[in-house]
């Protein structure tokens, strides 16, 4: 059965999403080398290593929980470019991030509306446990407070750590620049995801739709 069911697989269409989604992921690692270049406009920021480190994470980020591939981002970056530091180039991160809180936000919210997303009593939601398992949880989220709190106090008390996190934000400070060489490739990388979906849904012969490839979004 399994392979009958592989054998009417659409592969053009496979392919086709498959090409959306490296487009994607390509657009994405030229928005956050512009990142990167705003951040050390002193440093020659060459595309192919950040984009190799991009894509690295992006990897491990689909088998690894926790954003691990985050990590392996930022160690691959500096240890191309020893001048960079991990308290900038974890800034970068969130600066890369911006607009898909609040593009996934706005998609998130529609979904609400709709009423299709998922209660937290469904069997198969992702994070049932984090309620069934209260206190544990509680615990949980309580350390990364503490955390948080902790770096935010030190980094209140250092001038230089303060200089380090501000400089990841460089781009942002120039909203000219910010939506030419960020805001503009990463708004191409959303077409080119929601088109991979749509493409993914005629390949396996689910009713293909712009609703519903951005619910699978969702």
């Amino acid at each position: 059965v399994f392979f009958d069911e592989l054998a009417a697989v659409g592969w053009v269409a496979l392919s086709i999403a498959l090409g959306f989604h490296f487009a994607k992921v390509l657009l994405r690692t030229i928005a956050y080398r512009n990142i990167l270049r705003a951040s050390y406009p002193e440093e020659r920021m060459r595309w192919a290593p950040v984009a190799g480190a991009y894509i690295a994470g992006v990897g491990v980020n689909s088998v690894v929980p926790g954003r691990a591939g985050d990590l392996v981002k930022l160690y691959l970056v500096r240890h191309r470019y020893p001048a960079t530091t991990y308290a900038t180039l974890a800034s970068t991160l969130v600066a890369e991030t911006v607009l898909d809180f609040v593009i996934a936000t706005a998609f998130f919210l529609w979904a609400l509306t709709l009423g299709v997303v998922p209660s937290i009593h469904t069997p198969s939601f992702d994070w049932g446990w984090l309620f069934e398992h209260s206190k544990a949880a509680a615990t949980v989220i309580a350390a990364l407070t503490v955390l948080v709190i902790w770096l935010t106090w030190r980094a209140s008390r250092s001038a230089n750590l303060r200089e380090r996190f501000g400089r990841g934000f460089t781009i942002m400070r120039d909203r000219r620049r910010y939506a030419r060489e960020v805001a503009s490739w990463q708004l191409l990388s959303w077409v080119c995801r929601i088109a991979s979906l749509w493409f993914f849904l005629r390949a396996f012969h689910v009713h293909a739709t712009i609703h519903n490839a951005l619910l699978c979004q969702v």
